[in-house]
């Protein structure tokens, strides 16, 4: 083999190398930073004052829409909020676009921060943890001082209102968080009413087909 080709040949030879470890390294990397593990709510009962002062908590509407529900997010005063953070808790197979489109956010001192740790402790459901059968809303808290850790609890509508009444106990001294923690129940309260409305609709049309058939005499599959 000519010297020239030889050279090209142990070229290619050495980039092939290195594309085929660069293939293995990379994708490891890619799932090593997106399957955070979820820390249990007694990390958060236990939590410092200087991981207080790192803490953020983000609600999100998980189900049905037809206009966006905005994202609710706080921290402690003083700290910069980054949804961002959360990317690595989300849980596979659930939508999270509300986080970027227009997120309302908030600040609460510690103290409020501490309480309402303390009030949502009475939420079994909520401190679980885990995926609820009919998600509805996702309650994640994260805080990054002495290693970030995370938590997630993806509530049905039951225990989403449940911790909504904490929440406004918790800050019921914060009008900023009063605010845009009613602004987000509200919306999701206009949500049910519209999803009641269709469901009755449905169920009224169907009752006038089922009448209508009965009585014009044609067989339809809602006829007996």
């Amino acid at each position: 083999m000519p010297h020239s080709i030889g050279k090209t040949y142990a070229h290619l030879q050495g980039v092939i190398g290195i594309l085929a470890v660069a293939a293995f390294v990379i994708p490891s990397t890619t799932i090593a930073t997106c399957a955070q593990t979820f820390s249990p709510y007694s990390d958060f009962q236990a939590i410092s004052r200087a991981q207080l002062q790192t803490l953020q908590v983000k609600l999100t509407y998980l189900g049905e829409q037809a206009e966006v529900v905005s994202t609710v997010a706080f921290t402690a005063t003083g700290n910069s909020l980054r949804v961002d953070l959360f990317k690595p808790f989300h849980r596979p197979g659930f939508e999270y676009s509300n986080d970027s489109k227009g997120v309302q956010s908030f600040t609460g001192s510690p103290e409020e921060l501490k309480v309402m740790i303390d009030l949502i402790a009475t939420l079994p459901n909520v401190t679980a943890g885990g995926v609820a059968s009919q998600p509805y809303v996702s309650f994640a808290m994260l805080y990054t001082a002495g290693g970030k850790k995370g938590f997630d609890a993806t509530l049905n509508k039951a225990d989403a209102l449940a911790l909504f009444g904490k929440l406004r106990i918790a800050f019921k001294n914060n009008a900023a968080a009063s605010k845009k923690l009613e602004s987000m129940a509200g919306a999701l309260a206009v949500l049910d009413a519209h999803a009641a409305g269709r469901r009755k609709f449905t169920a009224d049309r169907l009752g006038y087909l089922a009448i209508e058939s009965r009585t014009s005499g044609f067989k339809t599959p809602l006829s007996s």
